[in-house]
């Protein structure tokens, strides 16, 4: 869930650089809203970036695999309207505030990744005044970073994404971003550090492929009462190592990621508080041959469970009973499980009725001569991994769904 305020673009841009590498290198001065000529640069020479290269009317602005090697101070001064600017894949080393002095004040969003930065200037991007995403990824800043490299004088929510970078938290490194509301440290191995989200109402948390391989209630201390969204996923995480009623305390938590992870069973204690509000949980890829009776009680509020890619073998009849009962729809993904046989009472005694969808495959057998799965393909109510094959299905059926049948 993305705060209220700001979304990153996700709008598709014309590359300025890569874009062009079957001949020389080249930079497109402004991509919205006129592309202007192009400036035909040598790929293999350290550049600086100038004030003259830009055109006044850019607002997206994105200058990617040009061997940038530093930015002139002031050098984007001349465009009033720049909304973003994204320098990646370069050799930019240092960030220096004086880089953004006369920055244009509609600046919200700056990518700064993969350019080997390793020094930022002490509050480097106080410059930008309404800046609400900064995306530092990709670089080794990890002893370059302090509680003054990230002063923001933005007002509103602030989205900070330092993936792959190598930093470490530390209690009040984000003291001067008030309104951090979120956060991505994926592929930086997670160290726990008492306080260490003292003063932060993050609503989204990434630690994804964290080197994480135990949870413990005291790692998310301070976050109880703001998450929405964690994500875990791919790390190394025992079930044995999960503390008992580790979310409990996470009443808001809504979007829950703990797949690939190589968790062997599902524990009732795993959910205790955060049954009741969860809205999506992701456990594929994980290792559960059985789904056992009443895993999933509880969950009144789920829309979507992700299950698919588990090596699961059987489900007990009982194993998603009351799963989202409060809610208007919900989707239980079991696809690319080598499950031989379903029973219609899984759902006629667990979740099944109208409100419900389902997705399996790569092979099913229905435990009757009647085969009751073809009703439901019907109304819409199973959809079937690619490739699905069931005895008992009628062909014309599979073939609505570009399946064939056994």
């Amino acid at each position: 869930m993305v705060a209220s305020g700001f979304e990153p673009s996700q709008r598709e841009y014309r590359d300025i650089g890569s874009g062009m590498r079957k001949s020389a290198s080249t930079v497109l001065k402004c991509d919205w809203p006129n592309p202007s000529e192009e400036i035909a640069l040598d790929p293999m020479q350290n550049r600086v970036l100038t004030q003259d290269m830009f055109d006044s009317l850019c607002e997206y602005l994105i200058i990617d695999n040009l061997n940038i090697s530093d930015i002139e101070d002031a050098a984007f001064a001349s465009m009033p309207q720049l909304n973003m600017l994204i320098i990646e894949n370069n050799n930019l080393g240092t960030v220096r505030r004086a880089m953004f002095n006369g920055i244009s004040s509609n600046l919200r969003e700056l990518r700064l990744v993969n350019d080997r930065i390793g020094s930022i200037e002490v509050r480097a991007f106080t410059q930008i005044e309404n800046l609400a995403f900064l995306d530092l990824s990709h670089n080794p800043i990890a002893g370059a970073v302090t509680p003054q490299t990230f002063v923001i004088t933005n007002p509103g929510p602030f989205q900070l994404k330092l993936s792959n970078t190598g930093i470490a938290m530390e209690p009040g490194l984000f003291q001067h971003v008030p309104y951090l509301s979120l956060l991505y440290l994926n592929g930086n191995p997670f160290r726990y550090v008492p306080n260490m989200w003292q003063g932060l109402e993050l609503i989204q948390l990434e630690l994804q492929n964290a080197s994480i391989t135990e949870l413990r209630k005291q790692m998310f201390e301070g976050l109880e009462g703001s998450l929405w969204d964690l994500y875990l996923d791919n790390n190394n995480i025992n079930t044995n190592s999960i503390e008992p009623g580790v979310f409990e305390e996470m009443k808001s938590l809504w979007r829950l990621g703990l797949s690939n992870c190589g968790l062997t069973e599902v524990k009732d204690k795993m959910w205790d508080g955060i049954r009741a509000n969860l809205g999506t949980l992701n456990l594929a890829g994980n290792s559960f041959q059985t789904i056992q009776p009443y895993s999933f009680t509880g969950f009144d509020n789920l829309q979507y469970l992700d299950l698919s890619g588990c090596g699961i073998e059987r489900i007990d009849n009982l194993a998603f009973q009351g799963v989202g009962s409060q809610q208007s729809f919900c989707t239980v993904n079991l696809e690319n499980n080598p499950i031989s046989s379903i029973s219609e009472n899984l759902f006629s005694e667990g979740i099944w009725d109208d409100r419900y969808t389902i997705s399996l495959g790569p092979k099913i057998l229905c435990e009757t001569e009647r085969c009751w799965m073809q009703e439901k393909v019907k109304a819409n109510q199973i959809s079937f991994y690619e490739g699905t094959r069931c005895s008992n299905l009628d062909m014309s059926v599979m073939a609505y769904f570009e399946n064939d049948c056994a």
